[in-house]
């Protein structure tokens, strides 16, 4: 069984984690566990992600620009990719459900929000101290963050997040979570600095937006107080309480996990079987592979596409899980799609 390893720090990113599901959070600090595999979105983000920064460093200036960074950046992920193995994410622009064309006409339109600044919100490098990325600690070493972005000039401080989601709560506000993550990251570099920033930025690059999130030093002090309160909690005794929710359907550790079984898939676009094998049929050509899976909701009939697929998974009476199918006409009749993924139970 896989050791929970007691983190030493905490930080944005795992305070949200641990309060949208403890159980993910011990997940995440295991080492061997049954996980999915990440989805070719997730590096089309890490793309997208890298143009966002270059955009407010205003290195980005137009679509010609744009586009030569977008496809090197594309090539250097790819080339990483293909070095650790992971040849079946390739080429994201086909596994990837992400549209480039509709991706680059988004960074575009972020390319004009920043060039409709004032002047005097425009960064001006020769004059600023800029950190991209930068790993911050508190003073005790209990917190930490990576703002995506900071500059530092002498007549203002700005932190930068950049989001590929939603950034706003229902009321049009930034959530609770982003709120929470900046004014971190405030406190961090007031930690570091001595100073605290002028302002707190997220940008969305969905739809190419910027909002500024309220704040003040004593909501700063206030949010990493407590977030020194859920790291004490963790490391003395932590019995994790599973949160079930549509948050589990997005959850790479579901192989790992018996909760999320109980959910209601019907209107999801991507379904999941767990189930001993019946029955495992071979096609003549051997490029495809039908298998009959028995679970409490009777009999599922799956049909794996491509030869990535062998009848050695699916040995009668052995039990598995099978992520990511699609579900055909006809109620109980699956197919595999590009992401499909399977584990025995």
């Amino acid at each position: 069984m896989a050791t929970f390893i007691i983190p030493k720090y905490i930080s944005p990113t795992s305070l949200n984690v641990i309060e949208t599901c403890e159980l993910k959070f011990t997940f995440n600090n295991k080492s061997g566990m049954a996980c999915l595999p990440d989805h070719p979105n997730l590096y089309v983000g890490l793309v997208v992600h890298e143009c966002l920064k270059q955009i407010h460093l205003l290195s980005i200036r137009d679509e010609n620009s744009l586009k030569k960074l977008w496809d090197s950046e594309i090539e250097r992920v790819e080339s990483k990719l293909k070095n650790e193995g992971k040849t079946q994410l390739l080429p994201l622009r086909q596994t990837s459900s992400k549209n480039f064309a509709v991706e680059k006409d988004k960074l575009s339109q972020v390319i004009e929000s920043v060039r409709s600044r004032p002047d005097e919100l425009k960064v001006k490098k020769r004059d600023c101290e800029v950190q991209s990325e930068k790993k911050l600690f508190s003073n005790d070493g209990s917190i930490t963050g990576i703002p995506d972005l900071v500059i530092d000039c002498p007549s203002f401080v700005r932190i930068i997040d950049y989001k590929s989601g939603k950034i706003n709560d229902i009321d049009g506000q930034p959530s609770p979570q982003h709120a929470r993550q900046l004014k971190l990251y405030s406190y961090l570099f007031h930690e570091n600095n001595g100073k605290w920033p002028d302002e707190l930025i997220l940008t969305d690059a969905n739809r190419s937006r910027t909002k500024f999130v309220k704040f003040t030093p004593e909501e700063c002090m206030e949010e990493a107080r407590i977030a020194k309160d859920v790291l004490k909690r963790i490391q003395n005794n932590f019995k994790p309480r599973p949160a079930v929710g549509d948050h589990c359907f997005k959850c790479k550790f579901r192989p790992s996990c018996e909760h999320h079984w109980n959910l209601d898939q019907t209107d999801q676009l991507l379904q999941a079987i767990e189930g001993v094998v019946c029955k495992s049929l071979v096609s003549v050509n051997r490029e495809n592979v039908r298998v009959e899976i028995e679970n409490k909701n009777g009999t599922m009939i799956i049909v794996f596409k491509g030869p990535n697929y062998s009848e050695n998974k699916f040995e009668v009476g052995n039990r598995v899980q099978v992520y990511n199918l699609l579900r055909e006409v006809g109620g109980n009749r699956f197919k595999s799609s590009k992401w499909t993924a399977i584990f025995q139970s």
